[in-house]
């Protein structure tokens, strides 16, 4: 199955730094809403943020990053969850 996209986006995050397409922590691809909500605070996406940052700001600002375990196993939960909205 191929999906063709009419527009792509190249999205500058500030001072003419350029926002990579995928996560560099669990390399998904990140979402818009990812580049506000989590990308430019904390170099990652939004799921990442929720599942690692909050839960060990202290140790993730002095350098700190999940293991390939550990990302691995957020991975599988997020598989488990559906990949669309439902519209009623």
């Amino acid at each position: 199955m191929f999906v063709q996209f009419n527009e792509v986006l190249k999205i500058k995050s500030g001072a003419g730094s350029f926002v990579p397409i995928d996560c560099p922590v669990c390399k998904m691809m990140l979402k818009k809403s990812d580049i506000h909500a989590s990308y430019n605070d904390f170099k990652c996406c939004e799921e990442c943020k929720f599942s690692f940052v909050d839960i060990n700001q202290e140790k993730w600002t002095s350098g700190w990053r999940p293991t390939k375990t550990q990302v691995n196993r957020v991975l599988k939960k997020r598989a488990k969850l559906p990949s669309y909205i439902m519209r009623g």
